[in-house]
């Protein structure tokens, strides 16, 4: 499988733990694994060495072009996912669900177009969510998001098709794709 990590800001160093992890576990290649690291500029850039240093596919951008390409890291990814469709078209194969899984950590905005983007390329996105959280115990209910509610095709569906969830309990890594980004 491939997996894509998209990294903004502090949301960076878990993903290189991440990025660790698969290729310990094996879960997949040094050579299926794509980081797209993002920072307003070049100093604001994290573990750009580190992931080098793994051998995975590694892009940058930064706001200010200091560094990589000059926009947000979205583009990348994008960019990524449509050279990918152009290559299976021209295969004539479809790929299965599972061929592709993005991850993303990084600041709200950020969460919400890698999310969007997933979304629109029918690709699965796990989104670790960056919210205050006081208690660390649900009890507070400080750090609830609205998800959407997963619901039969032909089932009756209340006026209102969220709930809450907890992000220091249930979360903080969600389907971004079911997340109501506010």
């Amino acid at each position: 499988p491939t997996m894509i990590l998209v990294g903004g800001g502090v949301g960076i160093p878990p993903l290189f733990h991440l990025a660790e992890a698969l290729l310990r576990d094996k879960t997949a290649k040094k050579e299926n694994i794509h980081v797209f690291l993002g920072a307003r500029d070049k100093s604001l850039l994290l573990c750009e060495k580190e992931f080098k240093a793994l051998g995975v596919n590694l892009q940058v951008a930064t706001n200010d072009g200091s560094k990589g390409i000059k926009g947000f890291v979205t583009q990348i990814l994008i960019k990524h996912l449509q050279i990918g469709q152009t290559q299976i078209k021209r295969a004539g194969t479809r790929p299965a669900p599972t061929d592709i899984r993005i991850f993303t950590c990084g600041p709200t905005p950020m969460l919400q177009a890698v999310s969007r983007i997933a979304d629109e390329f029918m690709t699965p996105c796990e989104a670790s969510v960056e919210v205050p959280m006081a208690c660390g115990f649900g009890a507070c209910l400080g750090c609830a998001i609205k998800v959407r509610v997963d619901v039969g095709a032909r089932h009756a569906t209340p006026p209102q098709d969220y709930r809450y969830a907890i992000a220091c309990t249930e979360g903080p890594v969600f389907d971004g794709c079911k997340v109501l980004w506010e």
